[in-house]
């Protein structure tokens, strides 16, 4: 039997990418230079020239607290996206937090600024974002997920209050990501498991589990789990080739 081996940021794409789909989320750009740490570097470096740069908009938009008009909303918006696209996150935030004070916020803008809000480990920023949330599931992956795109170390703290709440799995995949990425299998393999028990009918917790199976040599349960997996319906055909074609490796 050939080792099976995904790269760890392979994986960690992949699983975040369907994750967010299957979770029906709209953070749906992808940002330009997110896969450097010296980009968050530069980003952090760069805050303050940056805050006296726009300044003046932030204060005129707090003086006009909830009184914002459309246009001034939608050139606000635009700056945000923009800058957000473009990678620089310092930028993408003041804005987005401008729109939020302003009483102007959409799903995808607070889904968009807990996603960098995760990138800079901001997590008091994030939980007051929370606070007069409803439906909070959404923006804790969207903040978790930034978080293990940037390695934040301290991000499993900030949400191991709501892992067990989330039914879905998809915070303890994005943790199992995250142990997997920097090289703690054990951990990662104890998540990994802990998010297929959580959700046992996911196409995407049976994989995760299954590959963490098939890491540590256990085939034949690899095996089971490839074959649960492929047995869901899916419109992810890379995803399903994958599977039948490791099946096929791992039982020759």
């Amino acid at each position: 039997m050939r080792r099976f081996f995904i790269q760890t940021l392979f994986s960690l794409i992949f699983f975040t990418t369907h994750l967010f789909a299957l979770a029906d989320t709209t953070l749906v750009h992808t940002q330009k230079g997110d896969n450097n740490k010296s980009d968050s570097n530069k980003s952090t470096q760069t805050k303050v020239s940056t805050l006296q740069i726009y300044s003046n908009d932030t204060q005129k938009a707090s003086k006009q607290q909830n009184t914002l008009s459309k246009y001034t909303q939608s050139n606000i918006l635009l700056k945000a996206d923009k800058a957000y696209k473009n990678g620089d996150d310092v930028t993408a935030m003041i804005y987005y937090e401008m729109l939020v004070d302003a009483g102007y916020a959409t799903k995808k803008l607070k889904n968009n600024l807990c996603y960098l809000y995760g990138k800079q480990g901001a997590w008091a920023e994030t939980k007051k974002l929370l606070q007069n949330e409803k439906y909070i599931a959404q923006l804790l992956y969207a903040y978790a997920y930034g978080a293990v795109e940037s390695h934040q170390e301290l991000f499993i703290e900030h949400i191991s209050e709501y892992m067990m709440l989330d039914r879905s799995g998809k915070l303890l995949l994005l943790a199992a990501s995250y142990y997997e990425q920097n090289q703690k299998m054990q951990r990662a393999f104890g998540y990994y498991k802990m998010a297929y028990t959580k959700n046992p009918s996911s196409l995407y917790t049976l994989f995760a589990y299954a590959r963490s199976l098939d890491m540590q040599k256990k085939y034949p349960q690899a095996i089971l789990f490839y074959k649960k997996a492929l047995s869901k319906q899916t419109k992810n055909k890379a995803l399903k080739k994958m599977i039948q074609a490791r099946i096929l490796q791992l039982e020759e």
